[in-house]
Parts: structure tokens; sequence; C-alpha cells
């Protein structure tokens, strides 16, 4: 039997350690960024390689009948007959870590038969690492989190990102919520489950490694997370990526998921 509470604590310093490795990198002289697109919007650093490759080996060491899935790396499909999946993004939020805002982490989910069981999202800019395991509640740093407790949609918080901000996409939304911008899917998930927002939406599509591990903490923190039909998540997919993902404190996911029916998906940056 998986003994979850081992490996959440044995994670731990794991994480903290990538994290320092991405801080090692943190000056722009270092970074070596590079594009993965030719439009220059999806960077790529020296510190997501060096990280990836952290993560591998010490992941792997910690549960070797694991498969693998990472921003980072080629996607192995063996992986999918894998009872466990490590679902890592090496730097969840380059832009914003290659632009030097505090809004990055280093985002890894242990999957078990396509559910998080073990999620943690460290944001070394800040010393914050979010996690949680299944069952056990969620925590910062050593302190337990809950999401907020609002139960009114009109007026309450929505983590949204920049740039679909920029496309208009929030447009529809502005008479009923008050937008929180910021970078990281992961990072804004493990905002939600502290109870620094009250909702969640992006509405472009995101892989697994962007929202394993978030969801999780999301939900252990007492909150809701789902696709437009309350449809639940299914992790280590041969399709990685989804359109949207909408999430909330649980109060407010059925009046939140009904202002979104007439809101459309916007489009695949990739």
């Amino acid at each position: 039997m998986l003994d979850l509470h081992a490996i959440h604590q044995q994670l731990l310093p794991i994480i903290r350690q990538a994290g320092a490795i991405v801080q090692s990198y943190a000056h722009p002289d270092d970074m070596g960024v590079s594009h993965k697109d030719e439009a220059g919007k999806d960077p790529l650093t020296l510190a997501d390689l060096a990280v990836d490759r952290f993560l591998h080996e010490a992941l792997g060491a910690l549960l070797p009948e694991a498969g693998w899935l990472s921003e980072e790396t080629a996607d192995d499909t063996g992986r999918l007959d894998k009872e466990l999946v490590w679902i890592v993004d090496p730097i969840d939020g380059t832009k914003e870590f290659t632009q030097q805002i505090p809004e990055y982490g280093v985002s890894i989910a242990l999957a078990q038969r396509g559910q998080p069981v073990i999620g943690a999202v460290f944001n070394p800019a800040t010393d914050e690492l979010f996690h949680a395991h299944k069952g056990a509640g969620a925590w910062l740093n050593d302190q337990p989190i809950q999401v907020s407790a609002r139960a009114e949609l009109a007026g309450s918080t929505c983590l949204f990102s920049r740039s679909e901000a920029k496309k208009g996409l929030f447009t529809p939304l502005e008479a009923t919520l008050t937008p929180i911008f910021a970078g990281s899917i992961a990072v804004k998930l493990a905002w939600l489950a502290a109870g620094r927002s009250d909702t969640f939406l992006t509405l472009v599509p995101k892989n697994e490694w962007d929202y394993a591990a978030g969801i999780l903490i999301v939900e252990e923190a007492g909150g809701r997370c789902s696709g437009r039909k309350d449809v639940d998540l299914i992790l280590n997919q041969a399709r990685t990526k989804r359109p949207h993902l909408i999430a909330s404190n649980g109060v407010l996911h059925e009046p939140f998921l009904a202002l979104l029916e007439n809101v459309p998906d916007g489009p695949d940056r990739r």
C-alpha cells in the first residue's frame, strides 16, 4: 500500500532543492533564455532544463516504479500503462521568471490511476511551499490552509491571467467579478487554496503539468476544480491538454459555472 504521508514528507526537501536551483539562475545574465515558439511567447531557460534533470533523477529514485510526464521532457507514452505517474512543471510561469516577477513556481504532482494524490507548488521567490496529500488537508509551509468562505458571487475575486485579459477574455465577467491578475497557473491555484481569492479561471488550453498539483491542493483546502460541466479532471491522458479550467472555494462553484455558460473559450496560443 502506498504510504502517501511518507512520500509527501520526502518530496518537500526535493522541491525546495529544485527551487534553489531555479534561483541560482535568477540573474538575467544567467538565464540563457530561448523560445519554443517562433512568436517568442513561450520562453525556455537553463533553469527549466536544470530543474527537469534534477527532478527526473530525484523523483525517479523516490518512486522507481512511477512514470514521468514533464513539460521539459519528451513524452514517453509508457507512462500510460503506469499506476503511478509524476507530473512535473520545472518552472510554471517561466515568462514571469524571466521578467523577475515573483509569480512562478516548481509544480510536482503524483497521480495514481488518473487522480492526484500528492501535490506541491513551491515559489522560491517568496519562499512559499504549498502542499497536500489526499485526505490530509493542505498546507502553506507548516501551516494548514483553507479556501475563502465567501458565499456571494457578485463582487467576489477571480484569479486570472494577464495574457488572457489582454485578449479581452475577462471582459464578459467584469460586471460580476473582481479580477486578480497573476502569472503561473500553479501559483494561482495555490493562492486560491490559501484563501487569497474566491475563484480561479483560465479560458485557454492548459496541460496537465500546469494544474495537476494545484487542483489537489485546492480540493484538500476545501475547494472544487472542474471543467464547464463539472466533470472530473482525469490525469495521465494521452492528450495532456484540456480546453479550460475552473476552480472555486466550493460554495461558489455552481453559480460560477452558471455565470460561465455563455462565455466562450479562448484560442490555443500554441
